[in-house]
């Protein structure tokens, strides 16, 4: 099982829902990393677009569905046409892609001139964003 344990497993998945960790997960020390392209504009975590953006998907989709989705989404850059944005799942990364990708694109364009395009990315420690 790759070095998890179904406890192991079970935690992760537990904490990326926003639950209770009942485990210890072995986790490579995140690197920094560098961007394909140049980046226009990049997010901080106090950026009032991106708090705009989190307002607009939660009155959208509602609290609930909010809290379970898109709580651990963070924003990770916005190049003038592309918004791109990281979940730490890759089945909540497929998830929001499949259910959820015209509600990112609507709110992502209700707060950003020029977005053509929503992306989520799985975020993973110490590797590359996956985009595919």
């Amino acid at each position: 099982m790759n070095g998890f344990s179904r406890r192991g497993l079970f935690a992760f998945f537990a904490s990326a829902a926003g639950g209770v960790v009942v485990g210890r997960i072995p986790v490579q020390a995140s690197k920094e990393l560098k961007p394909a392209k140049a980046i226009v504009d990049s997010f901080a975590s106090s950026d009032p677009r991106t708090a705009k953006i989190r307002e607009l998907l939660q009155a959208r989709i509602g609290e609930e569905l909010y809290t379970s989705w898109f709580k651990s989404l963070e924003f990770e850059s916005f190049d003038g046409k592309t918004v791109i944005v990281s979940v730490p799942v890759k089945f909540i990364r497929n998830w929001l892609r499949e259910h959820y990708s015209d509600d990112l694109l609507s709110c992502c364009r209700a707060a950003f001139a020029g977005v053509e395009s929503a992306d989520v990315v799985w975020r993973r420690p110490g590797a590359a964003r996956i985009r595919g």
